[in-house]
C-alpha cells in the first residue's frame, strides 16, 4: 500500500465532480457490506497484452470478489461488488506509453495521469446511480511484471477526498514469468475497503510489534500478512489465505469485540478510514536491529 503526497495539492482538480460534494473518511470506496463499483482499466503500453494475460485478469478479479463476497457472507454481512470483468460499462482502456514505476518522478507522473483519467473519462456519479451502489473503485491493470499496489485516502486529506484504486500487474514482479496471484488480487482491494498490511509495523496503520506477534503466532495464513503459499509458490487458481479477527475488524465486518482492549492501536473512529499517527515515542513500530522480522530492519535514521 503506498500513499499520495506531492499530488495532494492537485486533488481538487482530479476528483470526479460528482464525488467531491460531501466529504467521507473513506475515499471513493464506501463500506464493504454495500455495493461497490470496481471499474476496470486496461493500460495499452509499448507492451501489448497478451489475450491469455487480459483473461486471467478477468478470472483473477472474479475469483478475488468471489473470495471477499463469500467472507461477508459467512458473518451474515451482505457484500457486493460489481466489476468491469462482467459489466463493459465498466470496463476501460487507457493508452499510456510508460506505466513503469522506474523511479519517483515516473511514479508520480504516473499516478497523476490515472487520476486524471479517473477525473476525465469515467462517468464515477452516473454509473453508481445506474447500479445502485455505495461506493467506487478503479481497477488498472498494467500488461507486464510488477508490483501490485493500492492508493488509499487518508482523513487528513480533507477537504477532498480522491478516488481510491489499485495498479495491478498482470505478472509477478518477483516471477516475470508467472501471473500475478489471486490472493495479490484479492489483497490490494481489501486495502481499499480498510485493510492494512500485517506483515511489518506501521504506525499510521497501528499496527505494532504486538499485532505482528499476534499474526506470525495465532493467523500465520492471514491473507494481508502474506499472499504466496506456505512453499512460497504462487497460486493462480483460489485464494487459500484466511482473514483474521483483525481484517475482519478492519472491514467492519466485526466490532473487534476483546481486539481493541487488547490492541487498542487498531482502533478506528470510522471503519475503513486511514490516518496518520503523529506519535513522540515509536519504540512499538520501529527498532534499532537491522533484521527484525517484525519492522525489517529501520535503521537508525528513521527511528
Amino acid at each position: 500500500m503506498k500513499k499520495l503526497t506531492a499530488l495532494i495539492l492537485l486533488i481538487s482538480l482530479l476528483v470526479p465532480s460528482a464525488l467531491a460534494g460531501s466529504v467521507r473518511p473513506q475515499g471513493s470506496a464506501a463500506y464493504l457490506t454495500d455495493v461497490n463499483l470496481l471499474v476496470c482499466v486496461y493500460l495499452e503500453t509499448k507492451e501489448p497484452w497478451d489475450q491469455d494475460a487480459r483473461a486471467y485478469t478477468a478470472y483473477a478479479l472474479n475469483t478475488a470478489a468471489d473470495y471477499i463476497q463469500s467472507a461477508g457472507e459467512a458473518l451474515g454481512k451482505p457484500i457486493r461488488l460489481i466489476t468491469g470483468a462482467d459489466h463493459d460499462d465498466l470496463c476501460y482502456t487507457f493508452r499510456y506509453a510508460q506505466a513503469q514505476r522506474h523511479d519517483a518522478q515516473d511514479g508520480e507522473r504516473f499516478d497523476e495521469e490515472l487520476l486524471n483519467f479517473i477525473h476525465d473519462r469515467i462517468p464515477s456519479q452516473a454509473l453508481m446511480d445506474r447500479y445502485g451502489a455505495e461506493g467506487i473503485a478503479y481497477l488498472f491493470f498494467a500488461p507486464f511484471p510488477g508490483g501490485s499496489y493500492a492508493m488509499v485516502y487518508y482523513e487528513e486529506d480533507d477537504p477532498f477526498y480522491y478516488p481510491e484504486y489499485c495498479v495491478l500487474y498482470a505478472f509477478d514482479g518477483s516471477s516475470p514469468t508467472e501471473y500475478e496471484s489471486v490472493a495479490v488480487y484479492a489483497h490490494e482491494i481489501l486495502h481499499l475497503f480498510g485493510a492494512v498490511d500485517l506483515y511489518q509495523t506501521n504506525p499510521d496503520d497501528g499496527v505494532t510489534h504486538q499485532v505482528v506477534e499476534y499474526i506470525v503466532d495465532a493467523c500465520p495464513d492471514e491473507l494481508m500478512y502474506y499472499t504466496y503459499e506456505d512453499d512460497d509458490t504462487t497460486n493462480t487458481e483460489t485464494i487459500t489465505r484466511t482473514l483474521s479477527p483483525i481484517t475482519l475488524y478492519m472491514l467492519g465486518l466485526t466490532d473487534g469485540d476483546g481486539l481493541i482492549a487488547r490492541f487498542p492501536t487498531l482502533r478506528r473512529t470510522d471503519m475503513c478510514a486511514f490516518h496518520y499517527s503523529d506519535l513522540d515515542d515509536l519504540s512499538d513500530y520501529y527498532c534499532l536491529k537491522r533484521d527484525c522480522p517484525y519492522c525489517g530492519g529501520w535503521p537508525s535514521d528513521d527511528y
